[in-house]
Order: C-alpha cells, then sequence, then structure tokens
C-alpha cells in the first residue's frame, strides 16, 4: 500500500491507551500517525511545531474523550484545524455524546464523526481517505521537511497549494 502521509492525532494524554488502536487503523490504512512534541518544548515553540505540523498533515483526527474536550492543548489543535479549514478533519467519538460537546468541538459535528469502536467505522473511513489521495512527492517532501526543519519554507508551499 502506498504513503498515505502523516495524520495528526489530537489527544488527551490520558486517552494514551486508545491511541495504540488508533496507530493500528492509520498504519492499515498507510498512514504515520503523530501525537506528540517532544518533552521539555517550549510553549511558544509548541503552539509553532503543532501549526506547522496540522497545516502539512495529510489528516487531522481527533480523539473525543471525557478528558480529551476538557484539554486546553487538544481545544488549541481544534481551534487551529478549524481556522484553516482543514481537511480532511475526522473527529473519532469514544464514550462520548456528540449533543453534549462543549466548544470547539461542537462544530465538529458537521464533519461526520466515526465512532472509535467498531474499529472498522474509523479503519474504513481512513482506506477512504487514503484512496482518494495521490500522495506524491510534494506530500512527501512536506512531511519530511516537518520531520527534519520545519522551517518557514513549510508555511510558504501549504500556502501556495492551498491558494494557487
Amino acid at each position: 500500500m502506498s504513503e498515505g502521509g502523516l495524520l495528526f492525532l489530537a489527544h488527551a494524554r490520558a486517552d494514551a491507551q486508545l491511541v495504540g488502536d488508533i496507530e493500528d487503523l492509520a498504519s492499515a490504512a498507510g498512514f504515520r500517525l503523530w501525537t506528540d512534541l517532544v518533552e521539555g518544548t517550549t510553549v511558544e515553540s509548541a503552539h509553532i511545531a503543532l501549526a506547522r505540523t496540522i497545516a502539512c498533515c495529510a489528516v487531522f483526527a481527533v480523539l473525543l474523550t471525557r478528558q480529551s474536550v476538557l484539554r486546553p492543548w487538544v481545544q488549541w489543535e481544534v481551534r487551529y484545524a478549524v481556522s484553516i479549514n482543514k481537511a480532511p478533519l475526522i473527529p473519532i467519538l469514544y464514550e462520548t455524546d456528540e449533543a453534549a460537546l462543549p466548544s470547539p468541538f461542537d462544530r465538529l459535528i458537521k464533519c461526520n464523526p466515526v465512532p472509535l469502536r467498531p474499529a472498522s467505522s474509523l479503519g474504513k473511513r481512513l482506506l477512504a481517505i487514503q484512496s482518494s489521495t495521490v500522495a506524491g512527492p510534494w506530500d512527501q517532501a512536506r512531511t519530511e521537511g516537518i520531520q527534519r526543519d520545519g522551517l518557514l519554507i513549510l508555511d510558504v508551499r501549504a500556502q501556495v497549494s492551498a491558494h494557487g
């Protein structure tokens, strides 16, 4: 299966046991999962790194649990993804009620949330996205660039490809 690019997963660290399941599904669909920054990252550099990674990832997903909807970093990541009209955006529901989601998560209902269980639902969504995406050298260079240095050129490329 061809490489589908990077899947950014916004989640609460308290939900780490669920991340392995999502990583398995992402890998089976041809995506590499990005879940966290390196320990010791400053708040300012974290915002920059997260913004660049979210802008350049192939898929943005958020694991919506009772813990994650209360976490400021998860809220920030979702607000940023929504502000740049990130697509595809996949809300993954786990023991949460769509009708009771607080802001900014309530805006994600229009993105057709998918339940984490059964896993086949998320797996099918990821496979559909991967099969509809042509991952060429440009996509590979973008994701490698993030991991290598994350310089401003990534922001310029993202803006050019989005507007040009």
